[in-house]
């Protein structure tokens, strides 16, 4: 087992080490994803920037998944909710997590734009993938803003969602691949849930150390 988040992107960083001379980009999956994205950008010395993308879940039942939605508007849906949940309940379903994803941008990054990824690599990093529908939803939308690379880059992943995923990115980099794999929590001693302030404190302490990397004047 993993020990924690930050164990993680210790083991997962230097695997990644081959991409730096490409400039890449990172875009971390919130929340979960988001301290693991800060220690691998760190380490690549690359910009990170958070991808709000929403699961759409069934009223009621936070475990029951049918797709998700990134903030471009591109959505992933499993195949139970194409053929089983009608189109006007989906379509509340995106109106509502469309209102969560402007919340979030706002909160997390003050209303800014994610920066071209046109031609950029980008490295896609969570904290673990287990339905793997937030992680396709980002990678569309770097397929929309024209992405030249993309990698993702995970702790863990179930073992036939790796087979799937890979034929959605040029590469994917992953710790861990066990056959039974039901919920990220199984991978982690420590794996504490995180909240928006847990977000807010990584990302100031990343405006910091960029801040206080830059040449003075």
């Amino acid at each position: 087992m993993i020990k924690d988040r930050k164990e993680a992107a210790e083991k997962l960083a230097p695997m990644l080490d081959r991409f730096k001379p490409l400039e890449p980009i990172v875009l971390g999956i919130p929340r979960g994803g988001t301290e693991v994205a800060y220690l691998v950008s760190k380490h690549l010395g690359a910009p990170m920037y958070l991808a709000i993308t929403k699961r759409l879940s069934l009223k009621g039942k936070k475990e029951s998944t049918i797709g998700a939605l990134a903030e471009d508007d591109s959505l992933v849906l499993t195949d139970v909710a194409k053929t089983t949940i009608p189109k006007p309940e989906i379509n509340r379903y995106i109106a509502e997590a469309k209102k969560e994803i402007r919340k979030r941008i706002s909160l997390y990054r003050k209303d800014e734009e994610l920066p071209s990824l046109k031609n950029r690599t980008v490295i896609i990093v969570d904290d673990g993938v287990a339905t793997g529908n937030t992680v396709m939803a980002t990678i569309e939308l770097c397929r929309n803003r024209d992405a030249g690379k993309i990698i993702l880059a995970t702790p863990i992943a179930g073992e036939s969602l790796c087979k799937r995923l890979k034929k959605k990115v040029d590469e994917i980099v992953v710790l861990k691949t066990p056959f039974f794999f039901r919920s990220i929590e199984q991978a982690y001693k420590d794996f504490e849930p995180l909240n928006d302030a847990d977000v807010l404190k990584i990302i100031n302490q990343y405006q910091e150390e960029k801040e206080g990397e830059s040449p003075s004047e």
